[in-house]
């Protein structure tokens, strides 16, 4: 039973505190401001999600009852309130996406994740695993040597060279795709007959760094090259 306040009616903070106590008892206390949802600051959206991966993909059907699988997961393994799932969207190639409540993150979640991926593969064995979601960021990096970097082969435009030359000189930067030409492929060919640099789009996995390189820009194949930051990738 939970404890009164001075009325003698229950009230959600001792009903709280009563939780920590029998919680502390257990050998599993959480700390009040894990319980506590308003003591929790909104999540941007990109962090609250968490992605199923499945070989095969996922039909849309599936969703309801992952959901009510996953919540009673939750709320079995002691995970605090606010980390629940609101939804799980399947896209047309079958990819699912969980999405959380406003106050809880991907890691929060993945703290349970043998568990939930336990209650997953229940509903479907064929799941694989559950990551958190990332969040990219692309930015245009100026200058790009056209008579290096550009190798149209059947109209399509070859980027491994750079890659690599970007990846020799800067071995820490975490690139997750390869670059691509900022311009389509009809307009990259005319350009290259009277231009000798363009740009390309890198994706970075790191936004940090993605500012740092906007900041300072990078010495590729002798050159100095400036960057701006682009849209994130959601």
């Amino acid at each position: 039973m939970s404890e009164l306040n001075e009325d003698g009616n229950s009230s959600p903070e001792n009903a709280i505190r009563f939780r920590l106590l029998e919680e502390d008892r257990n050998g599993r206390f959480l700390s009040e401001r894990k319980v506590r949802v308003h003591d929790t600051k909104r999540v941007a959206d990109g962090d609250r999600r968490l992605i199923i991966q499945k070989p095969n993909g996922m039909e849309a059907r599936q969703g309801p009852e992952l959901v009510v699988g996953l919540n009673a997961t939750f709320q079995k393994s002691g995970a605090a309130a606010h980390i629940r799932v609101q939804r799980i969207d399947i896209n047309a190639k079958g990819t699912a996406t969980v999405r959380l409540g406003s106050h809880a993150t991907g890691i929060m979640a993945l703290e349970y994740k043998k568990e939930l991926l336990q209650a997953a593969c229940r509903g479907d064995e064929s799941i694989a695993d559950i990551q958190a979601n990332e969040t990219w960021t692309r930015i245009k990096l100026h200058s790009v040597s056209l008579e290096r970097y550009y190798q149209p082969i059947e109209n399509k435009e070859g980027l491994e060279k750079l890659t690599e030359d970007i990846k020799n000189a800067y071995p820490t930067i975490d690139m997750p795709t390869n670059p691509k030409w900022l311009l389509r492929a009809e307009k990259l060919e005319e350009r290259s007959h009277t231009v000798a640099h363009s740009s390309v789009i890198i994706t970075l996995r790191n936004k940090k760094e993605a500012e740092l390189i906007c900041g300072r820009g990078l010495w590729i194949y002798g050159k100095h090259h400036s960057a701006d930051i682009g849209q994130l990738l959601h």
